[in-house]
């Protein structure tokens, strides 16, 4: 630097250009300004570097705003944090919710925000966004939400002067929807419509769910292991999302229980089918999301076209189910009705509901109390629950 040219702490003359540096987050940056180095220019370097060391003590330096096309300023790009948000993920949701969530990012988020830096997301422009959503069902759009406050959460543990405009902003819920159980007579038209010879397996995975009222994910992973049809019991242990199994999604879903008559019949029939086939080596996803475990599986349940069994819920709605209902004179509901079914028809019968927590897998009597409490006490109690939802098809 000349002789004649003032000295500035943070100031410096760069091959005929004036830089600023500052130490910032424990690092040293140096930013040029384009500008000559001229006295006034000195000045106006002078204010900056002090302004800039003035936020930086305060903890709201935003350097994106100071200096918009730096390599620093880039990296708070919500495309950055973005792709930083999903890969502390893939590590911690299952394979389905990943992809699902990730799907949300590519469709409804990124085409927004991926260019923006984050410090200029505020409430107006966020409020706007979500605003604009209608085209998603209200628990879509609190998902979607919740993932760009997720993202929003992650740049403040860098950057935590700033506010997350999105915890501000709250999107309405819609009345939950109630359950839609088959009637009595729609099960029994749907046992009696007899499928296509080459379909009687789906249509024994149809009464077992209709009688049993296992969640539909357990329902395609339920193998002949977990079964003891001398004692009558059932262990519901694993799940089937998209293609991988895992565990059940807590401990209290993992659970050995009763299997009812019209069960055990179903399962009968279907032993005749799937009873003796080899087994296959499946992997199956532990609770942590990571851990995987090969295990010998012998399916219970089929797809009859294919001979492998199901590893998707619509796959079976679509292939079977659908039809099936058409078929029978049924209205179509899908095929998770079956578990509001068994629900509904055990509390209308006024069961212990012990017995129904335990059967189904649920966690508290409030929560089950709260999605059907309307079908409780319609009936006098009665002592075994088979014998009851025989008299409901006759």
């Amino acid at each position: 630097m000349s002789t004649t040219e003032p000295k500035v702490k943070g100031v410096e003359n760069h091959y005929g250009k004036l830089r600023l540096w500052f130490y910032y987050e424990g690092k040293r940056h140096r930013e040029p300004l384009n500008l000559e180095p001229t006295p006034e220019n000195y000045a106006k370097a002078a204010q900056q570097i002090a302004a800039i060391r003035e936020q930086i003590r305060l903890g709201t330096f935003d350097y994106a705003a100071w200096f918009p096309d730096a390599w620093e300023a880039k990296q708070n790009k919500f495309a950055v944090w973005k792709t930083q948000w999903l890969e502390i993920k893939r590590n911690e949701l299952a394979p389905s919710t990943y992809r699902s969530y990730e799907g949300y990012l590519i469709r409804e988020i990124a085409p927004e925000w991926d260019d923006t830096t984050v410090s200029d997301i505020d409430y107006l422009e966020a409020k706007r966004w979500l605003s604009g959503l209608t085209h998603l069902a209200s628990k879509t759009q609190r998902e979607v939400a919740q993932i760009m406050s997720q993202i929003l959460e992650l740049y403040r543990t860098k950057y935590p002067a700033y506010v997350n405009p999105m915890k501000q902003i709250r999107v309405p819920e819609n009345d939950e929807t109630d359950p839609d159980p088959f009637t009595p007579q729609e099960i029994k038209k749907i046992i009696t419509c007899q499928p296509k010879e080459s379909r009687y397996s789906e249509g024994n995975m149809a009464a077992f769910a209709l009688h049993q009222g296992p969640r539909p994910s357990e329902l395609i992973a339920l193998g002949w292991d977990d079964i003891d049809l001398k004692t009558g019991r059932v262990k519901f242990a694993r799940a089937c999302v998209d293609g991988q199994y895992k565990v059940t999604k807590t401990k209290r879903s993992t659970r050995d229980v009763e299997l009812l008559d019209e069960s055990i019949y179903a399962l009968q029939r279907q032993y005749e089918i799937t009873g003796q086939l080899p087994p296959i080596v499946i992997e199956v996803l532990g609770r942590d999301n990571r851990t995987l475990k090969k295990i010998k599986f012998r399916p219970v349940w089929i797809n009859t076209s294919t001979g492998r069994p199901y590893t998707s819920v619509s796959n079976y709605n679509a292939r079977f189910w659908q039809s099936h209902l058409k078929k029978a004179g049924v209205r179509y509901r899908p095929v998770g009705q079956c578990r509001h079914t068994f629900a509904s028809i055990m509390m209308s019968l006024g069961m212990d509901l012990s017995w129904i927590i335990n059967q189904m897998g649920h966690t508290t009597e409030a929560m089950l109390r709260k999605r059907y409490g309307k079908y409780m006490n319609l009936t006098e109690n009665a002592s075994k629950a088979s014998d009851l939802l025989k008299q409901l098809q006759n």
